[in-house]
């Protein structure tokens, strides 16, 4: 492949988004110019962008944001540019994982999926480096959200507020599973804030290690974040030997497990066989756990299929609805909650202890245990729809009116360049009138 245009070969979509693009300097000032055809051939439109600061560097590239220089009010202002160092002599080798997040990109900023990601609006080269365009989202992402002492003081958030997030992860993944896709790097810092507390909209970015199911092109060495990488992959010879749906779930459950003040899971699970081999050659302590009989049923669910969005509900439910009840119910009932108990995290029943303490063993929940969750899981789970769908009601019917906004807009703008070339004439007429004469 030649190393002039190592581009050419990218899916006609991806080539398609590419935007036209040139890069002036004067004095402190950088600006990004994009040249766009318009209706006329000899017309052609200029869209101005400076950068204002740098705002983020992660393991794939860094993060700027960019204003618009000329004020259209249909667009948005301010945008986020990811900008992703091309290695010297090695494109050959990076090109798939490019070819992977430009295809992700492309496809999950359909307007079917705006509601779960990051709008793109298209890429573009430069020197040594590829620059992906997306939407700003001035809350930041929901790592810095927790780590924010006026944000979140206990570094955790209400339950009821980590059940919608989920969710809506959930969701997210439900549709990137169905078109084959996995995420393969999700974590709070990847998951970016529409709204905040207390009515949560997420949406998830950064599709750098995004795997199209069936693809065997790319990297062939572990990549991720191993504070939320699952331990088949953290210790896989063969990356590609993992499931990275599983791998979706699991950094899933680790999500939820930091946004509730726990500690990371990291690799140390032990519904994993590596690594509860590992654990019984004496390599590793045990470790604490979500809750092993959410994993117990997650590992179920995703052995007989793919059903993310099943998979989550189910889980979320044993996670969420069993950790702390008891303690909330204390609270509404006026008792006073001990300060270590208040502190210890989720409530463990005696069965679930002695489960605990039995090696390295899971099992689905007893049919006691079973009964008493099922009611209020039911509950859950009904609430959960409604409150969904009513969410996406609400995201459905402000995205209507934005779009009603902008045709209303666009209508003034066409009759103000109409009423403009019409007085135009009237003058070009008064000219010539006035020749005849």
């Amino acid at each position: 492949m030649s190393t002039s245009n190592p581009f050419r070969n990218l899916p006609e979509l991806v080539r398609d988004s590419m935007l036209e693009t040139r890069i002036e300097q004067d004095g402190p000032h950088i600006r990004t110019i994009h040249t766009r055809p318009t209706a006329h051939r000899s017309a052609r439109r200029e869209e101005c962008w400076i950068h204002e600061k740098h705002l983020g560097q992660g393991g794939f590239g860094a993060v700027s944001l960019q204003r618009r220089e000329a004020g259209d009010s249909t667009k948005p202002d301010l945008r986020a540019v990811k900008t992703m160092a091309i290695p010297k002599g090695d494109i050959e080798a990076a090109l798939p994982m490019y070819q992977r997040e430009l295809e992700a990109l492309v496809k999950f900023s359909r307007d079917k999926y705006s509601n779960f990601f990051v709008r793109f609006y298209g890429w573009y080269p430069t020197p040594g480096y590829v620059n992906l365009v997306m939407d700003y989202y001035s809350h930041g992402d929901l790592q810095s959200y927790l780590e924010c002492p006026t944000k979140s003081p206990s570094s955790r958030l209400p339950e009821a507020e980590v059940r919608d997030i989920a969710l809506q992860i959930s969701e997210a993944l439900a549709l990137m599973h169905k078109e084959q896709f996995a995420h393969r790097d999700l974590k709070p810092a990847n998951i970016l804030i529409v709204q905040h507390s207390p009515y949560w909209w997420i949406k998830l970015c950064d599709l750098g290690l995004t795997k199209r199911i069936g693809d065997t092109a790319g990297f062939t060495a572990v990549m991720g974040t191993p504070s939320f990488m699952p331990p088949e992959l953290a210790f896989a010879e063969d990356p590609a030997d993992v499931d990275p749906y599983h791998a979706d779930i699991w950094e899933l459950l680790a999500i939820v497990r930091s946004t509730q003040g726990e500690e990371h899971v990291d690799t140390l699970n032990p519904a994993s066989s590596l690594a509860s081999s590992l654990y019984h050659q004496g390599k590793f302590a045990e470790a604490e756990i979500v809750s092993r009989e959410a994993l117990s049923l997650a590992e179920k669910q995703l052995g007989q299929d793919h059903d993310t969005t099943l998979c989550i509900k189910e889980t979320l439910a044993t996670i969420l609805e069993r950790s702390g009840t008891q303690r909330t119910e204390r609270e509404l009932s006026g008792e006073e909650v001990p300060s270590n108990e208040a502190t210890a995290g989720p409530h463990v029943t005696e069965d679930e202890r002695n489960m605990m303490e039995s090696s390295i063993k899971l099992s689905i929940p007893s049919e006691k245990l079973q009964r008493q969750a099922t009611n209020r899981a039911h509950d859950l789970e009904f609430a959960t729809e409604i409150s969904t769908a009513l969410i996406t009601q609400v995201r459905n019917l402000q995205a209507l009116l934005a779009e009603k906004d902008k045709q209303l807009q666009d209508a003034t703008i066409d009759r103000s360049r109409l009423e403009t070339y019409a007085e135009s004439l009237q003058q070009r007429l008064k000219v010539l009138d006035e020749g005849h004469r």
